[in-house]
């Protein structure tokens, strides 16, 4: 992911492409996976970078550590290790969280609702949930990079944000994550993973910077 400092943020502020859910419907990226346990690590690597926007911009710690230990869950259980009790009480905080916070999460209640949802809907897929809930993940993923676009550029046409440098780069990074575990096939080594789970904490901790440094905050599952 590149660094979105300030002159380039400004250089970008008047680049406008394709609209990249027209080039790259969510659809066409799940199609790339063909289901199951390829399904889930893409799910999980959507929500563990807006894992990092939870831990960096969520106040309540009972919200950082609940986001961090259904993310936690999710990884095991794709490391053999399920504990299906466990995901299902996480889901039902997760669930809880969003349905009573009410707008009490802050400033970056808009961000960390979307950051939240696509937890516990990554936890579904893990749990063997059919494609709608990782549908669910690539949207709420979108829905921050757009509430972005948003906060930095709040004079563009809603077709000129869903083009915007901002938006597209979160494309950019589904669909290069979904042909990367795509050619993995059956293969899930330890080292993939933990390496594709790096990656995604990474770019998710550039991203809260960027959210904190550069906007406010905005709204269920």
């Amino acid at each position: 992911m590149h660094d979105l400092g300030g002159t380039i943020l400004d250089d970008l502020k008047n680049a406008v492409w394709v609209p990249a859910d027209d080039e790259y419907p969510p659809s066409s990226i799940i199609s790339l996976l063909g289901g199951g346990a390829a399904l889930a690590v893409f799910s999980l690597s959507c929500a563990e970078r807006l894992g990092a926007v939870v831990e960096r911009l969520a106040d309540a710690a009972s919200v950082r550590s609940t986001v961090r230990s259904g993310l936690d869950l999710g990884w095991d259980a794709l490391a053999d290790h399920p504990d299906d009790e466990a995901i299902a009480r996480v889901i039902s905080d997760l669930d809880e969280i969003i349905s009573t916070a009410d707008g009490n999460l802050g400033r970056y209640h808009g961000y960390l609702d979307d950051a939240i949802s696509a937890t516990a809907y990554a936890l579904e897929v893990v749990s063997g949930s059919d494609e709608a809930a990782a549908l669910n993940v690539v949207g709420r993923c979108r829905e921050v990079a757009f509430q972005l676009a948003r906060q930095l550029w709040p004079r563009m046409s809603l077709r000129e944000l869903m083009s915007s440098y901002v938006v597209r780069e979160e494309v950019l990074r589904q669909v290069r994550d979904a042909e990367r575990i795509a050619q993995w096939g059956d293969v899930r080594s330890p080292d993939l993973l933990a390496d594709l789970r790096q990656v995604a904490q990474r770019e998710g901790a550039t991203l809260a910077n960027i959210i904190r440094n550069r906007a406010g905050g905005h709204g269920g599952r």
